[in-house]
This record gives structure tokens, C-alpha cells and sequence, in this order.
């Protein structure tokens, strides 16, 4: 079973590096790894509780005629089912680009769990259906050799509406080593390369593949620090997004605040210039946490204030009422 997990990683690695890189067109987050189910089908059922919900909103750029906002709404659960651990989710999501075209998805998501000598291996599955339509019904007729909604012959046709299936699929791994806890991911979108064209043609979205990985490193019982690292690519662009945070927890703390952590993350950078740089900011109270960041552009166009983005994610984590069992060895008389 090793070998097989071993075949798939490298497997999908090739995939990746053959991919050209050249800037990310699907929905992504600065605080991506508070979006698990966007970021990977592999994530889900992937905590410690009962179920979970996530909320995440981004606003970028504005008070410009480029902005656009994402929000996102998601929910997951593990099952026991004789034995076998299976994760089963829910995501919806609202997109509003700055071509003044609106993305809705609904999308569910399962993933199965295995163990394998303190390795711990997740695969997921995720599917449903996207809603693609002009934000404003009189938009011009749409022309995707230019991708964008200019009008040359000043025709007033509407764009269609379209509808279309997608699916996405992910694998992960992690363990724990000492103080550090390593977790890696690889993530494949649009697998079944849809059609998302509002004309009556053809514009096949090609397959982004993502490839995720944090190292928690536990420098004593309150405070450690995170370094991770999400990379999307596909045939037309790249995304890089790159981050060091740094938490503490508060133990033995009677108020419902249990920890404050906060971090600063570099959009780009690795293979182009820089884009943006984020600050982000949090903290964990009860079981529920709220995540704030932003994002300051530092591209040429950062001359306007308004080319900032700003992002608010709240994750909600039930307690676990699994029950796990032990052997206590004892001597026999």
C-alpha cells in the first residue's frame, strides 16, 4: 500500500511540473488554509470534532472599476464507518469577477482516510454544478478572443447564461515528528476540463493543479510557528502564496480566548514579482476562529490606494464525541 501511495505522489508531480507556468483565474484566499474544501477535497473531514463550518469573504480592489468579491460557505463531517474513516462535505460558492461575470457553485465532496505506520493518507473526490452569468443582464455580447466584454460593432446582445459540471480531486499526507508536524497536498481542479463559454462556443477551462504544504513547529507547549505554502498552475498561469505564522496559546486561561496567532504572506514573489503582501491576524475563541488579513498591492499599479483586498474567515469546529480505545497492559499473578 506504501508503494501505491508512492507511485500516485510522484505521479502527480510529473503532472504538475509539466504544466506552464505563466495569474490564477479561480477563486483562491490570502488565508487559504481556512478554506479547507477550496483549497483541497482531500480536507475533508480532515480535523479533530464532530463537524465543522467555514465562512470566508474577500473583498479586492475596491472603489476601482476592477474590483471583485468572493464568499464562501462550506461545511464537513467525518464518519466511523466499521472502521473506516470517510469525510463528507458541503460548498457554496459566490464569485463576482471583474469582467462583470457571477460565479455560483455548489459542490460536495467525500474523501477517504488511511493510515499506514504513523503516515497519515487522505484522497477526495469533489463535484457539482456552476451557475455563469453576466452580473448585469444588458452586459455586451462577450468576446473570448479578447476575454473581456468589448463591443467594436456596438451590438447589444446579451450574453447566455451557463451552467456546467465540475470536479475536482486531491490527495494528502501528514504525520507528526518530534515538534514539527509536516502536511503536504496536491489538488487537481477542473479535471473534466468544462465548457465555460457565454457565447455559444468553446472555452474549455484547463485543469489547475495545486500543490499545499505546511511545517507547525512546536517550539514549547505555547508557542510555535507555521511556515506554508499553496502553489496553483495551469497551461495559462501561476499563483503563488507563501506565509510564516506564528501562534500562542493560552493555557490554563479561564476567558473563552484561547489562543491569538498572526502571520505575513507574499502573493507571488517565488517565480515573478511580488503582487501583494498580506498581513494576517487571528485568534481562536471557544472553538470558533476568526481570521482577519490584507493584502497591500505592491505592483506598479500599487500608485492607487484602492488596489488593497481585505479578507474575514471564521471556522467553527464542533467538540469530538468519538471514542477511541486503548490497551493498558498490566502483569498477571
Amino acid at each position: 500500500m506504501q508503494n501505491i501511495y508512492l507511485k500516485i505522489t510522484l505521479f502527480c508531480i510529473v503532472i504538475f511540473i509539466g504544466f506552464q507556468p505563466m495569474v490564477a483565474q479561480d477563486v483562491h484566499l490570502t488565508s487559504f488554509n481556512y478554506s479547507p474544501l477550496l483549497v483541497n477535497p482531500a480536507n475533508t473531514g480532515n480535523f479533530y470534532g464532530n463537524w465543522r463550518a467555514a465562512l470566508n469573504y474577500r473583498n479586492q480592489w475596491a472603489g476601482t472599476g476592477s474590483a471583485y468579491s468572493t464568499a464562501i460557505a462550506s461545511g464537513d463531517k467525518l464518519f466511523n464507518l466499521r472502521g473506516q474513516k470517510i469525510g463528507a462535505g458541503v460548498m457554496f460558492i459566490n464569485d463576482q469577477t471583474n469582467n462583470g461575470i457571477q460565479r455560483n457553485m455548489l459542490l460536495a465532496s467525500g474523501s477517504y482516510f488511511y493510515e499506514y505506520a504513523d503516515n497519515h493518507f487522505s484522497g477526495g473526490l469533489q463535484t457539482g454544478i456552476v451557475f455563469l452569468s453576466p452580473a448585469n443582464p444588458n452586459w455586451g455580447l462577450y468576446n473570448p478572443e479578447r476575454d473581456d466584454h468589448s463591443n467594436p460593432n456596438n451590438e447589444t446582445t446579451p450574453v447566455d447564461k451557463q451552467n456546467y459540471v465540475d470536479v475536482n480531486l486531491g490527495f494528502m499526507w501528514w504525520r507528526s515528528i518530534g515538534i514539527f508536524e509536516p502536511q503536504a497536498g496536491i489538488a487537481f481542479a477542473h479535471i473534466n476540463a468544462p465548457n465555460q463559454s457565454l457565447n455559444g462556443g468553446t472555452d474549455k477551462i484547463p485543469i489547475t493543479s495545486k500543490l499545499h504544504g505546511s511545517l507547525k513547529t512546536k517550539l514549547n507547549d505555547e508557542i510555535y510557528i507555521t511556515p506554508t505554502l499553496l502553489v496553483a498552475n495551469n497551461n495559462k498561469s501561476t499563483l503563488t502564496v507563501f506565509g510564516v505564522n506564528g501562534g500562542y496559546r493560552l493555557l490554563g486561561n479561564r476567558s473563552s480566548v484561547k489562543e491569538v496567532y498572526g502571520g505575513l504572506y507574499l502573493r507571488n514573489g517565488i517565480a515573478s514579482e511580488i503582487n501583494d503582501v498580506a498581513l494576517m491576524l487571528g485568534t481562536t475563541v471557544g472553538r470558533l476562529d476568526i481570521v482577519l488579513s490584507y493584502d497591500l498591492n505592491m505592483t506598479s499599479m500599487s500608485q492607487s490606494k484602492n488596489l488593497s483586498s481585505f479578507e474575514i474567515s471564521l471556522v467553527y469546529k464542533s467538540l469530538s464525541t468519538i471514542l477511541n480505545s486503548y490497551s493498558i497492559p498490566c502483569e498477571r499473578f
